[in-house]
This record gives C-alpha cells, sequence and structure tokens, in this order.
C-alpha cells in the first residue's frame, strides 16, 4: 500500500480540524480571509490561509479528505463581502525530486485547487490568480521529513483587488 503525499496544513492558529464542525470551518476560513486581518501566518502576509490538501500520489487529483476542505473554503469565499475579491493560489513542494518538476506540480495543484473551487464557488476563473512556487519558499528547513511536509502547501490569498465582473 502506497501511502499518499499530502500538503501541511496550518489555518491560522488551528492545526487541528474536525469534520464534524464544518460551520466552525466555514467561519474560521472566513476569518482567515476577512481583509481587516493583519496577522502574519507561515511567511505570507494576511489575510491567507494555508491548507492541508492530500493529493493522490505524484499527481494534482484531489482526495476525497480535500474536497471536504475545498467545500468548505468555497461557503466561506461565498460569504459576506468575500465574494467581492480576487484570490491567489499557490502551490509549493518540497525540495525532494528535480526543481522543474516540482514547479510543474505545485502549478498543477494550484489549477486544481483553482477549478474546484471556481465550481463550486461559480466563480469565474479569472477571479483566481493560480502560482506554481516549488520548493522556492520554504517555510521551515527541507532537513526532515516533518518538515518537507510543512514545505507541501497551497496557500490561498485574499489579495485586496476587487474583482470586477
Amino acid at each position: 500500500m502506497k501511502l499518499k503525499k499530502g500538503i501541511f496544513v496550518l489555518i491560522l492558529f488551528y492545526p487541528f480540524l474536525v469534520y464534524g464542525q464544518d460551520q466552525d470551518l466555514v467561519k474560521k476560513y472566513m476569518d482567515a480571509l476577512e481583509p481587516a486581518m493583519s496577522n502574519k501566518t507561515m511567511g505570507v502576509s494576511s489575510p491567507s490561509l494555508t491548507m492541508h490538501l492530500e493529493f493522490e500520489y505524484n499527481s494534482a487529483k484531489l482526495t476525497p479528505d480535500a474536497t471536504r476542505y475545498l467545500e468548505s473554503l468555497a461557503k466561506a469565499l461565498q460569504g459576506g463581502s468575500l465574494s467581492r475579491y480576487i484570490y491567489a493560489i499557490q502551490g509549493h513542494t518540497c525540495n525532494l525530486g528535480k526543481k522543474d518538476y516540482n514547479q510543474k506540480l505545485s502549478l498543477k495543484r494550484a489549477e486544481s485547487v483553482m477549478a474546484f473551487l471556481s465550481t463550486a464557488t461559480g466563480f469565474p476563473k479569472e477571479q483566481f490568480e493560480v502560482e506554481g512556487l516549488g520548493d522556492t519558499k520554504p517555510v521551515v528547513a527541507n532537513d526532515t521529513e516533518e518538515n518537507r511536509q510543512k514545505n507541501r502547501r497551497v496557500v490561498i490569498i485574499n489579495t485586496m483587488k476587487l474583482f470586477n465582473q
């Protein structure tokens, strides 16, 4: 049996998620992306959140667990004033493998998240800016498997730019 490679989770200061509390999760996502926030999270200026999303091994295909997180995120983006903004989706990897491959994989994973969110929210794809950063912006040293797992992540950023439809 192959283990799935994942991307580290940290949603502001709440790293453990409970599936049964979907409304709480939606609220936490809304709070994380709210324009009034100005904290720093995982090296990215807020309002942003870093998500744990599992993909099939060596692939950009989302697992069922990943889609549950993204469904909650989609609900959050549709709430309140959040639907008016443009969102950046950044894919990141650890340093294992070739740089070119990691960059392409991180981009494909960010695009997979964008496609899911666009469908789930009804937002046009132009409302998302997608970027694959590979292993260029680690949040910790890639010296242990635990740290490499932290560097495998997707970051969602409210760009604070209004989307004009």
